[in-house]
């Protein structure tokens, strides 16, 4: 009993290495093979607005240069994937990806009794389409959400850019995603 035991154990060893688990990118890899994408300048059609009120304090206004730092964020994710070239221009390209902020928040999540803030939540929705650039017709579109959470401490205040680099490339790996789900 026990040595039938080992050799089923030995035979496992050899064999599970080796038989992998059955998920292949092979039809995506030939269907996006020599692709390329062009990545637009991100819109951000959003007014800078800032509301406050006694139940919730909420910041609509939005860091400027986020655009940038979005549109940075999605070419690093498609260099990263590197499924899809990146290209300059949307002449060279055979995808265009168009993408528009539809919302920033930066929200108070804790406050202590003397209405000071300790923590703020930041959110940000973005719409993103995927269009065939021969064609001009979209091969998909996308909206996502995604947040982060920061904390002010009153021995080193931190103004939130590390939550909005995370916020963003969140946003950045979901809409990547959505195109590969596409395929």
């Amino acid at each position: 009993m026990r040595n039938k035991l080992f050799a089923v154990l030995i035979v496992a060893g050899f064999v599970l290495p080796f038989s992998g688990c059955g998920i292949t990118c092979r039809s995506f890899v030939s269907e996006t093979a020599g692709k390329k994408i062009f990545v637009e300048e991100v819109s951000n059609p959003m007014a800078a607005v800032t509301i406050g009120s006694k139940d919730r304090i909420e910041n609509k206004s939005y860091p400027i240069g986020i655009e940038k730092m979005l549109r940075s964020e999605l070419i690093s994710r498609f260099q990263t994937e590197g499924y899809l070239k990146i290209v300059n221009s949307r002449e060279a390209s055979d995808i265009v990806l168009t993408t528009a902020i539809t919302d920033y928040q930066r929200e108070a999540v804790t406050v202590q009794d003397n209405n000071q803030i300790n923590d703020y939540r930041l959110t940000i929705n973005v719409q993103a389409h995927f269009i065939d650039a021969k064609t001009n017709t979209e091969i998909t579109k996308t909206e996502v959400s995604t947040d982060s959470s920061f904390e002010l401490a009153s021995d080193r205040i931190r103004d939130g850019s590390d939550s909005l680099h995370l916020v963003l490339s969140k946003a950045a790996r979901k809409i990547a995603g959505a195109l590969l789900d596409q395929w």
